[in-house]
């Protein structure tokens, strides 16, 4: 289908992705998008005339050597050195060529350089990978160079590019790899764009990612909303975490400090606040890693408050913890700072140390039965943790007051809940909406409330459910554009 929408409209392809979504993209001159507007192969076309760019640019201990150089940032999270997690974490970065790993903090074989994409080319957006590398993994003891967040670590470098669709193929990338051998991880994204907002086409990707990762994503250094070029959530259930940037007084970053680096543009300029900022971490001139002499460098910005988060969350559980879970585990740590950031919304901050403020959910056991099943897909299989090869399906369409397919769900006993999250299978994409009812005697008949959007075959969506407690779940599709049906459904609580 690539080569023949290449020979058909004259373009060139520049990616493909065929796990999270199937699409390509490509370079596109007006005529070429009326004529992709045309073609009865294309689902749908999303153009983006702003290119993405990485982020980088109360009180706590200033900078230490002990004789390694320990960030403030390390400091003000309370990471010690007692732990060196097992768990990955995807950077989706600029890259780091494989040439470049005899860097002294990074050469103890952590930093993995995955073969998705090649031709890094831009010294200067390399420097940015290490730098974000350097403050996941540094490895200790080696007496000189930085302390990491976390000793050596495993860290798999993934190329971002420069463009959407090799953001996009980035994704792709890691869905792959993790639904490979069944893993979660964590994937730390230090860039920004407006595609990675709202219904972007980056923001699909990375619901369909969250399924297997937590995706930490840099809040921006826009001095503005971080909702325009960040991920825009859906839910705070959603296995995705904004993080923008404080100083070492716990304030936000009004001004970011390049002067002693390759500026990226943000000289001056304050870091993205509001709403769609999930957390806050340290940003302003961290000491890290860089490619060419003096291969250490001072950096500020979101892009470096990012890692110090994915860090953290790499500590909690195994490869088989949940993004939700692990998500929940950093709302758990967080503190105040004891200011504002410019929308009068208080400035939190994660600490290894801190006591949780909540018990941990945990995935549930569901058993699954359906009100309207297709014979060849089981209502089982939409809980059996395989996210993208098996699926219920309904075998009928949602038709109100006529046909409304359902997912009813009995947890053995009565919880209390925290999330639902679902992966609805739909093709072709579009309108759908979904009601969800739970109650402590069968059938569930507490209405929760709806979810309705504008969505691709397999996005991820989720309700919250703090404050309800029930044995059985009924999952109602009102609207689709196909069939009903998911590729799985989870439930979350204790």
């Amino acid at each position: 289908m690539a080569q023949l929408l290449a020979w058909n409209h004259g373009i060139t392809v520049r990616t493909i992705t065929s796990w999270a979504y199937p699409t390509v993209s490509a370079y596109l001159t007006e005529e070429n998008i009326a004529g992709l507007l045309e073609d009865p192969s294309v689902d749908s076309l999303s153009v983006t005339t702003t290119p993405l760019r990485h982020s980088a640019s109360p009180p706590w201990s200033n900078d230490t050597s002990t004789p390694d150089f320990i960030s403030y940032g390390k400091n003000a999270m309370d990471m010690n050195d007692n732990v060196t997690p097992s768990n990955r974490v995807y950077m989706i970065d600029a890259g780091i060529n494989a040439t470049n790993l005899g860097h002294a903090d990074l050469d103890g074989g952590a930093v993995v350089t995955e073969p998705y994409m090649s031709g890094i080319t831009n010294p200067a957006a390399q420097g940015h990978s290490m730098h974000v590398a350097g403050i996941l993994t540094a490895q200790h003891g080696n007496s000189y160079g930085i302390k990491g967040m976390n000793n050596n670590s495993p860290v798999s470098s993934v190329y971002v590019g420069d463009d959407e669709g090799q953001n996009n193929g980035a994704f792709d990338w890691v869905v792959a790899d993790t639904e490979a051998d069944g893993s979660f991880a964590v994937a730390n994204l230090s860039s920004n764009g407006t595609t990675l907002s709202g219904t972007g086409s980056t923001a699909k990707f990375m619901r369909k990612a969250s399924a297997r990762v937590l995706i930490v994503n840099s809040a921006g250094n826009t001095n503005t909303s971080a909702c325009q070029r960040s991920f825009s959530p859906m839910s705070q259930r959603d296995g995705v975490l904004v993080v923008s940037a404080v100083r070492d007084d716990g304030q936000y970053v009004s001004s970011i400090d390049q002067t002693n680096a390759p500026s990226y543009g943000d000289n001056g300029n304050a870091v993205a606040y509001g709403s769609c900022v999930d957390v806050w971490a340290p940003g302003q001139l961290i000491y890290s890693d860089w490619n060419i002499a003096p291969f250490w460098m001072l950096l500020s910005g979101t892009s470096m408050a990012a890692p110090h988060v994915s860090a953290l969350a790499a500590r909690h559980g195994t490869s088989s913890t949940s993004p939700v879970i692990r998500e929940a585990y950093i709302r758990s740590k967080l503190f105040s700072t004891g200011y504002n950031d410019p929308a009068s919304i208080p400035i939190k901050v994660p600490s290894y140390t801190q006591t949780p403020l909540y018990t941990l959910p945990t995935k549930l056991t569901a058993t699954a039965t359906a009100s309207h099943t297709y014979t060849t897909f089981t209502a089982s299989k939409a809980v059996d943790g395989d996210f993208l090869t098996t699926k219920w399906n309904a075998g009928v369409a949602p038709v109100f007051g006529v046909t409304e397919p359902e997912l009813r769900l009995d947890l053995g006993s009565t919880k209390t809940l925290w999330a639902l999250r679902f992966m609805p299978t739909m093709t072709p994409s579009g309108l759908a909406s979904h009601s969800l009812y739970v109650g402590t005697t069968y059938p569930a008949s507490t209405w929760v409330g709806d979810i309705a959007a504008t969505m691709d075959d397999g996005e991820t969506m989720t309700f919250n459910l703090n404050g309800y407690s029930a044995r059985y779940l009924r999952l109602v599709t009102t609207v689709s554009p196909s069939w009903a049906g998911y590729y799985e459904v989870e439930v979350f609580g204790n």
